[in-house]
Parts: C-alpha cells; structure tokens; sequence
C-alpha cells in the first residue's frame, strides 16, 4: 500500500468531543495495562511449572480480551473497538521488541520489558483503521464513536486531498502538550 498524503490537522474540541477523545486514550491505555498484567501473571504461573498459554501475539491478546471485556470493563461498550485494539497492538509490539532484542535478533539498543503505563507518563495517544474516519466539511473530522470534531485547517486540506479522489485509510489521535491532534493517512 503507498501512502499518498498525510494531514495533522489540530482540533479545536468541544468539551463533549474533548471527554470522548480522553475516554478512548484511557481505555487504551487500560487495555494495554490489563494484558501486561495478564502476560506477567502467565509468566509467573509458566515459572512455577503450571501450563499455561501466555499470549504473546495481538490476536493472541484479543482472544483472551474478547472472553474478559465484560468482567474486567463492563464500560467498554463506551468507546470504539479501536481504541482496545490500538492498545493490543502497542503491547503485541512492545512485547515482539522485547523478544526479539532479548534474543539478540534485533539491532540497537537492548530492549527492556514493556511497563505499565500511566496517565500523563506515556504518548498519550489512540489509533482508527476502520469506522467513520473523514474530513466532513470545511471545519469538521469524523472520528468513529467520537463523531464530528471541529478543527481549523481541514478544509484546505479536505480539498487536496478529494482532488486525488481517495479517502482517508487511518486516523490517529494525540494530545502532544495539551493540544488534540488528529492525523489522517490517506493512500
């Protein structure tokens, strides 16, 4: 797949859209926190001798997400599955890093084992690859589950990029000192 353009475009959030963007960086960061937890509590019982699967691999951790969600986050219906996907795929990363620099096939520096995150602590950051993901009109992105957020330079923007006749494949969210960016991926 070639990428064609990508636009950041800085959103001016209503008080809303800014609690629903906040909500899908926390979910993220929380499932992202839960399967470390999980992965580490696997570990420990693989070190006392019991046989158990650790799950290792992104589908591996939305399988075992999948037969939890209910229990250990009744409130996940609140955000979009993307946001719990972007967090497995951050720890699925993190953890094939790890692996790989451990075992001595990654180059660079030596890589620890992935940490807990925390608020504030970490990018504070959720990704989109599927749902509603669109510039609306001249002063609007769509966002799936969050809906239409205002920012101020999409509309120069949403003309580059419907001159090509493409939509956008990805959106990616980001507080970077404070401020709401929205990055869109069209290809």
């Amino acid at each position: 797949m070639k990428t064609l353009q990508t636009f950041r475009f800085a959103l001016d959030p209503s008080a809303r859209v800014e609690r629903a963007l906040e909500s899908h960086v926390g979910a993220r960061r929380f499932v992202f926190n839960w399967g470390l937890a999980l992965i580490k509590a696997r570990l420990d019982a693989c070190a006392r001798g019991e046989a158990v699967e650790v799950p290792w691999t992104l589908p591996a951790l939305r399988r075992e997400w999948n037969r939890a969600k209910a229990s250990v986050a009744p409130w996940w219906r609140d955000n979009s599955k993307e946001a719990y996907t972007s967090g497995l795929e951050g720890l699925a990363h993190a953890l094939k890093a790890w692996s790989e620099s451990h075992k001595g096939r990654r180059k660079g520096r030596r890589m620890g084992f992935p940490r807990f995150r925390k608020k504030g602590r970490c990018r504070e950051s959720v990704g989109f690859t599927t749902g509603a993901i669109r510039v609306d009109d001249e002063s609007h992105v769509v966002l799936p589950r969050i809906g239409r957020g205002a920012d101020s330079r999409a509309d120069n923007c949403a003309a580059e990029a419907a001159g090509g006749g493409h939509g956008p494949h990805s959106a990616s969210h980001c507080f970077p000192g404070g401020r709401a960016l929205v990055r869109e991926l069209y290809v």
